[in-house]
């Protein structure tokens, strides 16, 4: 599935202020003030909600993949877990399994920079497969993306007014690109969180966006909805 950077943007954007629920968005579109809420989020990932566990509780088990590929240590970055699958050496047979619901977790579903640390109670719950599988990782992964949604613009607006007052000055630019600094008067900035939930929430409500780039299987009912969706090219939004 492509990724229209440009029509989230557009999106995040158009953010209402209000007074409901801290966990949830409003956007204007038009007239219309639309709300992207848990519900909406659970019909679009079809992920398990339900009341967050006391994570701290769990136990560490002896041998685990935590302390044969990571030697047991607090901070391990999500590039380390990478790197070790790439690898591709393990000492048991669901080892692969257990690292690679982590690797899916942290990067699709948390969408973490890779220096971020990979938690130390994620190791000891994939222990035991049928825990994880349990777990409410809908309330979980919804509450880090509604924070990344809610503040992937902080401060862009200001850096990108800044920049813009720096164009023309061409000494100014001179002197940065021989620092090796990047000079160009645009604002980029990261999102984590699912990101997609939110594109596809993006499409549901905007039913005209499906003709641009993407096509949805209507006939078709299918739980949850991102699977009505396939993004076969980058849409038009994107560009214009």
């Amino acid at each position: 599935m492509q990724f229209s950077a440009g029509i989230v943007h557009r999106l995040l954007i158009r953010e209402l202020h209000h007074d409901g629920p801290e966990y949830e968005m409003r956007f204007l579109l038009g007239r219309h003030s639309v709300r992207f809420s848990k519900v909406k989020f659970c019909l679009i990932t079809g992920l398990k909600f339900g009341e967050l566990p006391d994570t701290l509780t769990y136990d560490m088990v002896e041998n685990d993949i935590h302390q044969q590929y990571f030697e047991g240590r607090d901070k391990v970055e999500y590039v380390e877990l990478k790197a070790v699958l790439r690898i591709g050496v393990f000492s048991e047979q669901y080892d692969v399994v257990k690292l690679y619901l982590l690797y899916m977790l942290n990067w699709m579903l948390m969408g973490l920079d890779e220096r971020e640390k990979v938690p130390v109670w994620q190791f000891r719950l994939v222990e035991d497969l049928d825990a994880f599988d349990a777990f409410p990782w809908g309330a979980h992964v919804y509450r880090r993306s509604i924070y990344g949604f809610k503040h992937a613009l902080d401060g862009r607006r200001r850096r990108f007014e800044q920049r813009q007052r720096r164009k023309g000055r061409r000494r100014f630019e001179q002197r940065q690109r021989r620092k090796g600094v990047d000079v160009h008067t645009t604002e980029t900035y990261n999102i984590y969180g699912l990101t997609h939930a939110l594109l596809i929430f993006t499409f549901e409500v905007i039913p005209e966006l499906g003709n641009s780039g993407c096509e949805k299987w209507r006939e078709i009912e299918l739980s949850p909805r991102i699977l009505k969706w396939e993004l076969s090219m980058r849409p038009r939004g994107e560009v214009e």
